[in-house]
């Protein structure tokens, strides 16, 4: 306890940061208070914190557990970035191929293509039924959007 009070009323008339200032008190009361058995709880803002006295290993599990826990979220937020940038990754060389080039790579799903590059039948060389045909279009013309933007965005 002297050490904390010490080391509060010292830093108290520093030029530190309000916000530095609650980054060392939170590091005291989350990472050297737990050892001696004694937990702080802040209140609402303006009224004193309230000190007790716990078990000292039922205070240092709770530490090991928000401990975890924060690596988990971390690791959690690490995954979801490297699935976002593989998606967008994806995304961007799927728009590089021009619209036109889009169905000649699928070619074990079509045979025949008309002059802007869609398909017009199948692998067994019949014609593509109306919903086929309504699908391929709108997914070409998806490919028309993509490619477009890619190439505005690469231009500048």
């Amino acid at each position: 306890i002297f050490f904390f009070s010490s080391r509060r009323r010292h830093t108290r008339f520093l030029p530190v940061s309000w916000a530095r200032r609650c980054v060392q008190e939170t590091e005291i009361r989350d990472d050297i208070l737990p050892y001696h058995g004694i937990r702080l709880e802040d209140k609402s803002p303006g009224d004193p914190s309230v000190w007790k006295y716990a078990d000292k290993e039922e205070l240092l599990k709770e530490r090991e557990r928000k401990i975890e826990e924060k690596l988990k979220k971390e690791a959690l937020k690490q995954q979801k970035e490297a699935e976002a940038a593989k998606k967008k990754a994806e995304k961007d060389a799927r728009a590089r191929i021009p619209p036109n080039e889009w169905f000649l790579n699928q070619n074990d799903q079509y045979s025949e293509y008309d002059e802007k590059g869609i398909p017009t039948k199948d692998k067994e060389g019949n014609p593509l039924s109306k919903n086929g045909s309504k699908k391929v279009q709108k997914e070409y013309e998806e490919q028309v959007k993509l490619h477009e933007e890619w190439l505005k965005n690469n231009q500048q």
